[in-house]
């Protein structure tokens, strides 16, 4: 190999008098360019033959030019059987029927919306079974003519986990309705008998008694009202879930709420060294709006 460099002198009328030339050897030069051509070469087609994703290069008519042996993994075709062919062979007739049209479009604009993207779609083996893939293709100069090349990866695992995923979701789903459904008939089996408890006490009341006696009337009453309320909140849980909860915002006397949840909490406390008092601070409001 040589590099040769010649540099003509000429008259005034434009004729040539002389030329002094210089002749390089640069055997050397091209032989360590070679070398390192062949290096990365060798580095590229190591890299290419035992990534585990798939490349496909195929021309502007979708006929396959080199693939890798991860595409024999996959579809289960050898590299012979694909090389010559048309990309369509990998995939099942309905999935092929839209890539012709991508491929169309790329001849017609030199463009086409699969370019740079990537999507999710079906391949097929060579023994007929639907693989699910994630494709993404860009487009390549190769030998002065535009190539594609796509990088197909195999999603079948997170495909199955994504299956499970979701079945465990329903199945969640089911088990909160159903527990939703159990606290609703719950509720609504011990309200019943719970109504019936204090209107009896409410008779009883009404009756000739003792103050003492009445005293534990109306303490069993607090407690009935109380156990309601909380029945009456399990069911607003429930509603909560579904987002059926409706808030009656009502005012009430704070003060006397206080009262009672001490008349309620002193039975309990009669035969205990507890000492159970209620102070209420002057700027402690009387009258609030809340939930009842």
């Amino acid at each position: 190999w040589v590099n040769e460099h010649c540099i003509t002198n000429y008259d005034a009328t434009g004729q040539p008098i002389n030329s002094i030339g210089t002749v390089q050897d640069i055997t050397a030069h091209k032989q360590v360019e070679d070398a390192t051509l062949v290096i990365n070469e060798a580095r590229l087609r190591a890299i290419f033959e035992t990534v585990k994703d798939v490349i496909v290069i195929i021309n502007t008519e979708g006929i396959i030019e080199l693939t890798n042996p991860a595409c024999e993994k996959m579809f289960g075709y050898t590299v012979d059987e694909m090389v010559g062919k048309n990309i369509s062979m990998l995939m099942p007739a309905e999935v092929a029927l839209h890539h012709d049209g991508y491929l169309a479009k790329f001849q017609r604009h030199n463009e086409s919306t699969l370019i740079g993207v990537g999507r999710e779609l079906c391949g097929r083996s060579k023994q007929g079974n639907d693989i699910p893939i994630e494709i993404c293709v860009t487009r390549a100069l190769l030998d002065e003519h535009f190539a594609l090349v796509g990088v197909i990866r195999d999603i079948s695992a997170r495909k199955e986990y994504e299956t499970a995923l979701m079945e465990a979701k329903t199945q969640a789903e089911a088990a909160n309705l159903a527990k939703s459904q159990f606290l609703a008939t719950m509720t609504h089996e011990l309200r019943t008998p719970l109504n019936s408890v204090l209107g009896m006490v409410q008779l009883v009341q009404m009756e000739e008694i003792t103050e003492r006696q009445r005293g534990c009337l109306m303490s069993a009453q607090r407690a009935g009202e109380h156990l309601l309320a909380m029945i009456n909140s399990i069911l607003d849980y429930t509603k909560l879930e579904v987002d059926k909860l409706t808030l009656n915002l009502t005012e009430m006397d704070l003060h006397e709420l206080l009262r009672n949840v001490v008349a309620f909490m002193q039975p309990y406390l009669e035969d205990k060294p507890i000492a159970l008092n209620l102070a209420i601070d002057d700027n402690v409001p009387r009258t609030i709006t809340a939930d009842a």
